[in-house]
C-alpha cells in the first residue's frame, strides 16, 4: 500500500519543482510556442445563457457587442 502524503510534502515539492525549473537555463525547455496569424484562426466568444438577454434598454445583447469588437480587432 503506497505511503499517505501530507499537505505540507506536497507544497515542499512543489516548491523544489518551481525552484528547479527557475534555476535550469532556458536552452531545456526548446523553443517558444508558435504564434498564430491573423488569417489562420476566426474569433470565438464563449458565453452563458444569460449573454443573449438584452439590458438596459439596449439593442444589442453583450455576446453581439463582444463579436464585434473581436472582429474589428482582426
Amino acid at each position: 500500500m503506497p505511503r499517505r502524503i501530507d499537505r505540507r510534502q506536497v507544497v515542499m515539492t512543489g516548491t523544489a519543482a518551481g525552484l528547479a525549473a527557475a534555476a535550469a537555463p532556458t536552452s531545456v525547455f526548446g523553443q517558444a510556442p508558435a504564434m498564430t496569424t491573423p488569417g489562420s484562426s476566426r474569433p470565438v466568444v464563449v458565453a452563458s445563457a444569460n449573454g443573449h438577454r438584452f439590458r438596459n434598454g439596449g439593442d444589442k445583447t453583450c455576446v453581439e457587442a463582444a463579436f464585434k469588437a473581436m472582429v474589428r480587432r482582426r
